[in-house]
């Protein structure tokens, strides 16, 4: 007669009620072999996938920094010809400007009259109210953000019959 294995219940019951047991080889080594491979294995994905988040931080990071430029430009705005200087976020972020720091051959400038003093020999006792009427013209405020290839002229200077001397020195530095 053929021997008869019986395979082996997921359930057991008893006076305590009827409990779910676990599958087994029937040999305690290999089962713990089983189960210390699968935590083995869990435990190598969890930290893979906490390195892949660093690295995905750091390349969002990467790709999404300012990158500040400052350049001055040459043109003409209603027949009168216009330098400036600008400016411009070339990178992929949006820049915080807390703070802007001018400096004119080492020496730091407080302010738009300062600064055309030191390069360009504008003389003592012009205030800011009078930087009008001499072709300067103040665009906006540079605190704040600086959205990704946005621009923002800091001091623009147009070139009149009464400023030559002073729209060439400030166009030459």
């Amino acid at each position: 007669q053929p021997e008869v294995h019986q395979s082996h219940s997921p359930l057991s019951a008893d006076a305590d009620g009827v409990r779910l047991e676990p599958p087994r080889t029937g040999h305690r080594l290999l089962d713990f072999a089983v189960a210390g491979s699968a935590i083995l294995i869990s435990l190598i994905s969890l930290g893979v996938a906490v390195h892949l988040g660093q690295v995905q931080q750091r390349l969002v990071a990467a790709n999404s920094w300012p990158f500040l430029r400052f350049a001055s430009s040459y043109g003409t705005e209603n027949g009168a010809q216009v330098v400036s200087v600008d400016i411009s976020n070339d990178g992929a972020g949006a820049a915080i400007l807390k703070s802007l720091v001018v400096r004119y051959q080492g020496k730091v400038i407080r302010g738009y009259v300062e600064l055309l003093q030191a390069c360009c020999g504008l003389r003592q006792g012009v205030s800011k109210a009078d930087l009008e009427t001499i072709g300067v013209g103040l665009e906006s405020s540079l605190i704040g953000v600086l959205r990704a290839r946005e621009k923002v002229t800091m001091l623009k200077l147009q070139r009149t019959s009464s400023n030559v001397d002073l729209w060439q020195r400030f166009s030459a530095a």
